[in-house]
This record gives C-alpha cells, sequence and structure tokens, in this order.
C-alpha cells in the first residue's frame, strides 16, 4: 500500500496515523493496485491475526462455543461467522477442484445399505435393483423421489450431474 496520504481522501481532514481522527476511514492508496486489492480482500476475509486461527480451533474443539460467545457479545477474538464461512467453502472448493478422485459409490438410505457402484454403466443384476427398490420404498418420501429413477436407471449420468451441482448447492 501506498505510505499513509497526508490527508483523508473522505473528509480532507489531517492523518496522524492509518485511521482518520475525524471520520475514521482507514488511509489507503486513492487508486490501488491489483495486488493491494487482492491482499486488501485476503486480510479482510480471513483475519489472519490469530483470530481465524483461534476461531477455527474453538470450532472443532469445542463444538458451540463460538455460537455462545457471540451470543453473549464476546466477538472480538473470534472471526465472524461469516468470514469463517466464506473461508472454509473457498478452501473447500480449492480442494474439491485439484482433487481428482470424486465418490466412486452411492449408498441408497434405508437398513439393507445398498452401495452402487457410479461408475459402471449397469452396476447392478435385476436382483439386487429389485432390492434396491425395496430399500427405496422405506426411504423417505423427498429420497425416493430424489434417487429412485436417476440412481437406479443411470447411475453414471447421475453421478456426473450430482457432481456438477454440488458445488452450487453447498454454496447456496
Amino acid at each position: 500500500m501506498l505510505a499513509n496520504p497526508a490527508v483523508c481522501l473522505n473528509c480532507g481532514a489531517q492523518l496522524g496515523g492509518s485511521f482518520c481522527s475525524q471520520c475514521g476511514q482507514r488511509a489507503v492508496a486513492a487508486y490501488p493496485t491489483t495486488r493491494e486489492m487482492v491482499g486488501d480482500v485476503w486480510v479482510e476475509v480471513s483475519g489472519w491475526d490469530g483470530r481465524f486461527a483461534r476461531s477455527f480451533r474453538t470450532l472443532i474443539q469445542r463444538p458451540g462455543v463460538l455460537t455462545v460467545e457471540a451470543l453473549e457479545g464476546r466477538r472480538a477474538r473470534y472471526v465472524s461467522p461469516v468470514r469463517l464461512y466464506l473461508v472454509a467453502s473457498i478452501t473447500y472448493f480449492l480442494l474439491a477442484a485439484l482433487s481428482p478422485n470424486a465418490p466412486r459409490t452411492a449408498q441408497l438410505p434405508g437398513p439393507d445399505q445398498i452401495t452402487i457402484n457410479m461408475l459402471d454403466p449397469n452396476p447392478m443384476t435385476p436382483e439386487e435393483r429389485a432390492a434396491a427398490e425395496h430399500s427405496l420404498g422405506r426411504a423417505p418420501w423427498w429420497a425416493q423421489a430424489m434417487l429412485r429413477l436417476p440412481v437406479l436407471t443411470d447411475p453414471v449420468k447421475f453421478r456426473r450431474d450430482f457432481l456438477e451441482t454440488l458445488p452450487r448447492v453447498l454454496f447456496v
């Protein structure tokens, strides 16, 4: 970033530090470079001042504590929930894009624990298909509607469509 300008670009007051004492705006260059903007976005989203590591560690070691802390007003020591979500989402999507090994099998809901090979165009014998139909008959209605035709008739297409749609669904 540019060395602190002499006057605030927002209100014109003299600056004595990194922030304007009149309006609170941070002293930044009027026309930042792309590198400066990307750096600012990363710092704003990740909060790499120790708060991110503390938030992530607390989230993993003691689930629910972050929620209690936020509800009780102790928010400054942790990354905001929105930032934590955005960083986790970005990290997931980067790792998912770099990971060539997508799921190759699907396990149908129900007590029978039927597994379907999603790479094989004809993954089931007629007996296995009947067992899968029976197992899906005991699944919730929404699972039946979602899985009956796509998984049992064309598992390869289902896998492709599922993998194409999953990132969008998780983001939303």
